[in-house]
């Protein structure tokens, strides 16, 4: 369990500030698009890319949530294919 929660630190302080400024990046991006209105192409496009920044972002957290569970599921693993 120990090691489990170790592992989560680590995780989370390699994504911490940095997933954090590139989420509220994304966010203001999408709320200047609404903000300054929709009313060309340009505009469209700028939605788009603000909302992909912002699914990848998204992505990159569900990506390390699984990579905190792996060591533990992995390790569980061992124990057991040891009998102990």
């Amino acid at each position: 369990m120990y090691e489990l929660n170790e592992t989560k630190k680590k995780s989370l302080s390699k994504i911490g500030f940095s997933w954090l400024g590139q989420m509220a990046a994304s966010l203001f991006w999408l709320a200047s698009v609404f903000s300054y209105g929709i009313s060309s192409m340009g505009d469209v496009l700028q939605l788009f890319a603000a909302s992909a920044w912002m699914l990848a972002n998204m992505a990159e957290l569900t990506n390390s949530q699984s990579e905190i569970e792996s060591p533990y599921e992995s390790h569980s693993k061992t124990k057991e294919s040891n009998g102990t």
